[in-house]
């Protein structure tokens, strides 16, 4: 082939090129990121545990909520990482408790008031948050119910009604 005929073939071949159409792949692109934002989790709520506290086990998948902290360690109670008492054996001292009622922890009981005050308080000033009462108690796996009763008891009777209970996720069997 001659070389004038190699060069229209050239010039021929640049006009007959198309140009790449990616209106197709832009889809499929935005439908896998609308997909995959729509299944991540968001969950802005992050509960950490002391080392020494081993969380019961649970299948449950609930995402937490963010709440009031209670932790009940086999030593101590603790509001939001202040210690509020000393628990002996596992249990609650009985000088702890009211007098009048045996359910009923005194001290943890104020503690939960003034967060509960404090709520309320930023509540009437901020129309954008209410309190709701919710309270999420992490206590260690081998404590008794009957501590775990009076502690809910003592969150329902300062307020804090909608109490969560924070476990491990394990896989169902």
């Amino acid at each position: 082939m001659s070389r004038v005929v190699v060069e229209k073939m050239l010039r021929d071949n640049r006009k007959s090129t198309f140009g790449l159409q990616i209106t197709s792949m832009v889809d499929m692109f935005t439908i896998m990121l609308v997909f995959l934002l729509q299944s991540q989790s968001t969950s802005s709520t992050n509960i950490t545990t002391d080392q020494k506290l081993k969380l019961p086990a649970s299948t449950s998948t609930t995402e937490p909520i963010e709440a009031l902290r209670v932790v009940v360690t086999e030593e101590a109670i603790f509001v939001e990482s202040e210690k509020i008492l000393d628990l002996q054996n596992k249990n609650i001292n009985p000088k702890d408790l009211d007098p009048k009622d045996q359910n009923l922890a005194s001290s943890l009981h104020q503690a939960l008031l003034v967060h509960a005050n404090r709520s309320r308080d930023i509540a009437s000033k901020n129309e954008t948050v209410q309190f709701d009462g919710h309270v999420i108690i992490q206590a260690d796996e081998g404590l008794h119910y009957k501590l775990l009763r009076q502690v809910m008891y003592t969150c329902s009777a300062a307020g804090y009604a909608d109490i969560k209970l924070a476990t491990v996720l394990t896989e169902a069997k």
